[in-house]
C-alpha cells in the first residue's frame, strides 16, 4: 500500500505522500526509456532499485520490494540468476553494506555506482555458488 504519511531516516526526509503516485508513473516511464535505449542491465537494475529506495513509496517493505524489483529487472534483461543481498563472499554484513551503498548513491546525486558494484558482486557470488553446487 502506498504510504500516506511523511517518512524520514535520520535527517533524510523522503518525498511527501502527495508526490508518490506521479513519481512512480515517471519512474516506470523512465525505466522503459532507459531499457529501450539499451542501458546496461546492471546500471538499469541498480538505477531502478535506487529510485525506489529514494522515493520510499511504501510504509513497510520498500527495501524488500526494491530488492525484488532489482532481481526482476536483471532477470527480465538477460541475467540467468536472481541475486541475494545477504552475506556473500567478499561482503561482510550484507544488509549493512547495502545500506552504505544506497547512502553513497544519495550523496553522489543519485548515481548508484556503489550499488551497481554491490549488485555485480552479488551476481558473481550467485554464479560461484551455482558452479560449486554443480561440481559436487
Amino acid at each position: 500500500m502506498i504510504r500516506e504519511e511523511q517518512v524520514f531516516i535520520g535527517s533524510h526526509l523522503f518525498p511527501p505522500p502527495y508526490c508518490i503516485e506521479n513519481s512512480l508513473k515517471k519512474l516506470v516511464d523512465m525505466y522503459n526509456v532507459l531499457k529501450l535505449n539499451g542501458t546496461d542491465r546492471i546500471v538499469l537494475s541498480s538505477w531502478l532499485m535506487y529510485q525506489l529506495l529514494a522515493l520510499h513509496p511504501f510504509s513497510d517493505g520498500t527495501g524488500r520490494l526494491s530488492r525484488h524489483f532489482c532481481s526482476w529487472s536483471l532477470l527480465s534483461n538477460g541475467s540467468i540468476l536472481p541475486i541475494s543481498f545477504g552475506n556473500v563472499k567478499g561482503v561482510n554484513k550484507g544488509h549493512k553494506t547495502l545500506i552504505v551503498c544506497v547512502q553513497n548513491s544519495r550523496s553522489n546525486v543519485g548515481i548508484p555506482s556503489a550499488l551497481s558494484t554491490r549488485i555485480l558482486l552479488s551476481l558473481f557470488n550467485s554464479l560461484n555458488n551455482l558452479d560449486s553446487k554443480q561440481k559436487q
